[in-house]
């Protein structure tokens, strides 16, 4: 673990790690509501609904792996450090974003990146075919 960050900040930061990773899996028992439907409006809309809360759900699971792997780094004690630089990642970033992975500049170039690769397949790259 970087030594830039205090044993008493990477407390702070496991405790709001295991807070969110709680609330998510206290909303994920909660029961579902078993509301009569009755015309074809409510059925479309309790499938707009049921579509909108498997979208969720799926957000959710991705960030609950978030919080998960934050948790193991901490464990490994590579929590802190960014993974593409190697360079330590500032507390009050990690206090805004716990689960973060990346400095802002690492995660910034990152994204350039994949605006740049994104860029190339629109236009067919180098491929004379397109």
């Amino acid at each position: 673990m970087s030594d830039h960050l205090s044993k008493a900040q990477i407390e702070q930061l496991r405790a709001l790690l295991l807070a969110e990773r709680a609330q998510f899996l206290a909303t994920q028992t909660r029961p579902v509501a078993d509301d009569a439907i009755g015309d074809v409006q409510d059925h479309a809309a309790e499938a707009a609904r049921v579509e909108r809360e498997v979208r969720l759900a799926d957000h959710g699971r991705e960030r609950l792996a978030e919080v998960e792997a934050a948790l193991v780094r901490i464990e490994d004690q590579t929590y802190g450090v960014c993974e593409e630089t190697g360079d330590p990642i500032p507390f009050a970033r990690l206090l805004l974003e716990p689960t973060t992975r990346y400095t802002v500049d690492a995660l910034e170039g990152i994204e350039r990146e994949r605006a740049r690769d994104a860029v190339n397949v629109g236009d067919g790259g180098d491929d004379p075919a397109y």
